[in-house]
């Protein structure tokens, strides 16, 4: 199972929890709501960002994580990063239903900081070719548009 249904335990997930203020939890259900952002799924990419920066446990992170292999793969794991990216059917992408566009697969990379070789292999493997112009600037270009 990849990923915890609410309110069931699986070996995979632990339950934590914490105190907020009112009006802080209040706004954040409010805003994940609005966004239509799964609670859990935030909480852990904020706390997976979170413990890259530590340096006591960036290796010990790294070492545990799958590596992203697909575009699939990356956009489920950034989802709550990607909602304001502009890009469409991020949902069914992360659910590997389909693949995104060329304008999309830029703007994906783009809010995700994905640049050079890393997104050249990602491309590659999204679209079984060789990129021809894989750049930030399309995703700009289809905006302008």
């Amino acid at each position: 199972m990849d990923k915890n249904e609410r309110g069931r335990r699986t070996k995979e997930y632990t339950q934590i929890s914490s105190y907020l203020r009112n009006d802080i939890a209040h706004a954040f259900k409010l805003a994940c709501a609005v966004n239509k952002v799964k609670q859990s799924e935030l909480i852990e990419q904020l706390v997976v960002d979170w413990l890259k920066t530590q340096p006591n446990t960036v290796t010990l992170f790294e070492n545990a994580a799958p590596e992203v292999t697909t575009i699939g793969d990356l956009v489920a794991k950034n989802l709550p990063k990607l909602q304001e990216c502009g890009a469409k059917k991020l949902d069914a992408i992360a659910r590997g239903e389909c693949i995104p566009t060329k304008p999309d697969f830029c703007k994906i990379t783009a809010a995700l900081g994905i640049e050079g070789e890393e997104k050249k292999k990602l491309w590659e493997m999204t679209y079984k070719e060789e990129p021809k112009h894989v750049s930030t600037n399309a995703a700009r270009s289809t905006e302008a548009k």
